[in-house]
């Protein structure tokens, strides 16, 4: 055997400091720090799906509202209005399938509105395909009134909801206005 030249380092002696500050420390801010960065990438994409949700319902609120005022001004006469019709009613069934629980009650009293106001329209065109030759067009104007006042109302409670000035309350009770009643 040969005698290294070195002396014998001895039995390894470790101080309870020189643990914490060399693995303790180091070790728990390598923790740390993974999990703020967890938590700020939950965060983020939570943030991003809340995001695109609200442009979602900001953009089909959008087409609502055009369509809506497609119905404020329609002249019957001169613009087929069945495929607008058909077009809001999808929307407004899109609207009813967002998360957000406030488009939801929105899409329902649109749907009871559209349901229960679209008589106004198909008394409108009733009227107007039994009156011969050429129409007036004051009673156009006041053949469609119903359907435009309708119409323009649609989109100024849209607009408040919107705004915020009308709460889920004032939603359920003009839900519960246009349901038809049970008794």
């Amino acid at each position: 055997m040969v005698a290294s030249p070195l002396p014998s380092p001895g039995p390894l002696v470790v101080s309870d400091w020189d643990l914490v500050s060399g693995a303790i420390i180091p070790g728990l801010a390598i923790i740390l720090s993974t999990a703020i960065a967890v938590l700020l990438f939950v965060a983020e994409r939570r943030s991003s799906r809340n995001s695109r949700q609200q442009e979602r319902q900001d953009k089909l609120l959008e087409e609502i509202l055009s369509t809506l005022a497609f119905f404020v001004s329609v002249n019957p006469l001169a613009e087929s209005w069945a495929a607008e019709w058909r077009k809001l009613r999808s929307q407004v069934t899109l609207l009813q399938t967002l998360p957000s629980p406030r488009a939801r009650l929105l899409g329902e009293w649109l749907a009871l509105a559209i349901e229960r106001k679209s008589s106004l329209l198909a008394e409108a065109m009733f009227a107007l395909d039994a009156f011969p030759g050429e129409v007036d067009p004051a009673f156009l104007l006041n053949t469609m009134r119903p359907a435009h006042d309708w119409a323009a109302y649609c989109i100024n409670s849209i607009a408040s909801w919107m705004r915020g000035d009308v709460d889920d309350d004032r939603i359920r009770e003009g839900i519960a206005e246009l349901r038809p009643s049970t008794t």
